[in-house]
């Protein structure tokens, strides 16, 4: 973020304590003073931006992991749901066959 402000300040190519009187217009001294002052900020700005993305992130983490679980578990479930099911069909099925020929043999 420093870098864009620096070169809105029209410099080239700057960074945080770099002397930057020759890059800048006007008064040599006035021009050190704002670019490093503005660089210098701009660069806690980020260092504070990063150091608050890597607490959210850890934030965030800690919640994708009960998401990862589910997301492992839940196909395994469907697979033992279509199991059990073809399961119930074939004993519905030779009851079924059994009871008619039974009922064949009766008759």
């Amino acid at each position: 973020m420093w870098k864009t402000v620096c070169l809105a300040l029209g410099v080239a190519t700057a960074a945080p304590g770099t002397s930057l009187a020759e890059d800048l217009p006007g008064d040599p001294t006035l021009g050190r003073q704002l670019a490093e002052n503005v660089c210098s900020a701009c660069h806690k700005v980020e260092k504070g931006m990063d150091d608050e993305m890597a607490w959210e992130m850890a934030a965030l983490r800690g919640r994708h992991r009960a998401l990862s679980v589910v997301g492992s578990v839940a196909p395994l479930v469907g697979l033992l749901g279509t199991v059990i099911g073809m399961i119930f069909a074939f004993m519905v099925t030779s009851q079924d066959t059994a009871a008619g020929s039974q009922a064949s043999q009766l008759g």
